[in-house]
């Protein structure tokens, strides 16, 4: 062979003809990379080498044929391109070993994503890896679920310290059923800093949270977000009594409905990083708790009795909360055999609370009494707003209002049920329409007086 051959020149031509192909490469699917492998060598060793194309591999159905899935996973050279496996028919997926998990943590160099059912396993079946494979592993998100009989505390035991060990892992799921709940240990997720999300489901609502896995929950400083199922207001004060480190942005539990009562009070005082939370108000005090919120970007707040006589203090409590990007505003019907709690609102106090507020994008107003759309011409909605949904609205509002929503010119969608007094105009409706010059970024509306 010539010495040209070996030339700067020849050497830059073969790097830049394998970044082509590696560019070309990056469009493929996983099964697109197996076939390109046999094409040639050249092919063969652009995919080898080539960034991974972080694809996501699908559990085969336990209905499916067996087949030796794993291994072959295992054993292929495109196993450094899978970033996430996942059960793609959560009902129907084929359960993996204690075992396998191990192998896939240590084995797959990229994975960051791993969800998967866990079959039953005697207590001896502990999930041991290598400390350096651990803290190697990219994984960042886990959900894992034991569920049905067989199910042993000690080997959920054994998986929660080995995940504990991980150096990156930001997300954790955890569902389980097994006859001594209280025996699962989560001790070992305090030491994992990374951890941002955690959701602990115990599937069968009888069984309480031991106080010592609340107390490990209590030290988690480090967590935004955690789900824990069965829940209600009473673990919620539990979880948040004197004495927590956690700095969440959302309350914990799974997202439920809570009332502002007096001892609920203190217990979301206590996080003043909280981001998102969804209330139920009965008075005035109940809604002077916002104040001490202010990093709320996310509330839904329900009116659970009529609150004609404190609508001002509500709407001076919300004021405080300038970060709101998203609020949720309505009465309460708890008897639809009965009126409305009905929210009583005006447009000029509407206009003085939202003036507070210059990145609300997305706002919904229901059971309210309203004598004006005006507000939603002033201030920064009509440069921010994109989303606007109104419904029961007393008394019912002239079609002449729609001029008030006409100047948000970011709205996107548009709702309005049991708002207008009468259909609006052809030339209203037509500019409401989507597309419409007058409306830009509308793409979808909708209007039921009935």
């Amino acid at each position: 062979m010539s010495s040209a051959s070996f030339s700067p020149a020849a050497a830059a031509d073969v790097r830049l003809h394998r970044h082509a192909l590696e560019s070309v490469f990056a469009f493929c699917r996983l099964r697109e990379l197996a076939a390109v492998l046999s094409v040639s060598n050249d092919w063969r060793t652009a995919v080898l080498h080539m960034a991974p194309i972080r694809a996501t591999v699908f559990w085969p159905p336990a209905s499916a044929p067996s087949v030796a899935f794993l291994p072959a996973l295992l054993s292929s050279p495109l196993h450094r391109h899978v970033d996430a496996l996942d059960d793609f028919l959560p009902d129907d997926s084929r359960p993996l070993t204690v075992d396998d998990l191990g192998l896939l943590i240590e084995r797959v160099p990229n994975l960051r994503k791993l969800k998967s059912a866990v079959a039953p396993a005697p207590d001896a079946s502990a999930l041991l890896l290598p400390p350096l494979a651990l803290q190697a592993s990219r994984l960042s998100t886990v959900d894992l679920s034991w569920n049905g009989e067989g199910h042993s505390a000690g080997q959920i035991n054994s998986v929660i310290a080995a995940l504990g060990a991980l150096q990156q892992l930001v997300n954790f799921s955890l569902l389980w059923t097994c006859s001594s709940p209280d025996s699962v240990h989560l001790a070992p997720l305090r030491s994992v800093r990374s951890l941002r999300r955690l959701v602990l489901h115990y599937d069968e609502v009888s069984q309480p949270w031991s106080e010592a896995q609340l107390a490990d929950l209590r030290t988690m400083q480090q967590l935004d977000e955690l789900g824990i199922s069965p829940s209600d207001a009473a673990l919620v004060c539990r979880l948040l009594a004197p004495g927590h480190a956690l700095r969440l942005c959302s309350v914990p539990g799974m997202g439920e409905v809570l009332e502002l009562t007096d001892s609920m009070l203190p217990a979301l005082l206590s996080l003043p990083t909280l981001k998102t939370v969804r209330l139920a108000v009965r008075d005035t005090s109940g809604a002077a708790a916002l104040r001490g919120l202010p990093a709320l970007e996310w509330l839904s707040l329900r009116c659970s009795t009529p609150l004609a006589d404190c609508s001002l203090p509500l709407l001076a409590s919300l004021r405080s909360c300038g970060r709101l990007q998203y609020l949720n505003l309505r009465g309460a019907r708890w008897d639809f055999s009965q009126p409305s709690s009905t929210v009583v609102l005006t447009s000029a106090t509407l206009s003085e609370c939202f003036s507070a507020m210059p990145e609300l994008n997305r706002l919904t107003l229901a059971e309210v009494r309203l004598d004006s759309l005006a507000f939603l011409a002033e201030g920064a909605l009509p440069r921010t707003l994109t989303e606007l949904n109104l419904s029961n609205v007393t008394p019912r509002l002239p079609p002449s209002e729609l001029t008030h929503v006409l100047s948000l010119k970011a709205l996107r969608c548009l709702s309005l049920w049991l708002v207008l007094s009468a259909p609006p105009d052809e030339a209203t409706t037509a500019a409401l329409t989507p597309p419409s010059a007058a409306m830009p970024a509308l793409f979808r509306f909708g209007n039921r007086m009935d």
